[in-house]
């Protein structure tokens, strides 16, 4: 088969939620990074064009995928892509932050860092 058409592509982001399956960063519409539809099995080891064998990744995740046409994507993008990247994967943070205070009633003047930090197990 050929290149994946628009049409399949949008259908995948939007099973995906529109948002990257690896670092769950939002990607496409007016909120997001550039999306990237991945064969999960590349074509060239046998894999197809099935829904079940595609996924949405952001371009900064779909660039450290085991090929040299991968590793080239985001040279090729351009620098202009990172900025969206850091800003959106920090918007995406600050949300899930937010709805942590929320659901756990933390007052934000005694808000215990530690207990969310990435880095709290190691010590």
């Amino acid at each position: 088969m050929g290149q994946l058409t628009e049409a399949i592509k949008r259908e995948i982001w939007k099973r995906d939620g529109y948002r990257c399956r690896e670092c769950g960063i939002a990607v496409a519409g007016n909120h997001g990074c550039k999306p990237q539809t991945h064969h999960v099995v590349p074509k060239g080891e046998g894999g197809n064009e099935d829904s079940e064998n595609l996924m949405t990744l952001c371009l900064p995740c779909h660039s450290t995928k085991e090929s040299l046409g991968h590793r080239t994507l985001f040279v090729e993008q351009g620098p202009q892509e990172l900025p969206n990247y850091i800003k959106w994967s920090l918007w995406d943070l600050s949300l899930d932050l937010l709805a942590y205070a929320v659901i756990d009633h933390l007052n934000p003047q005694v808000f215990e860092f530690d207990r969310w930090s990435p880095f709290s197990s190691i010590r």
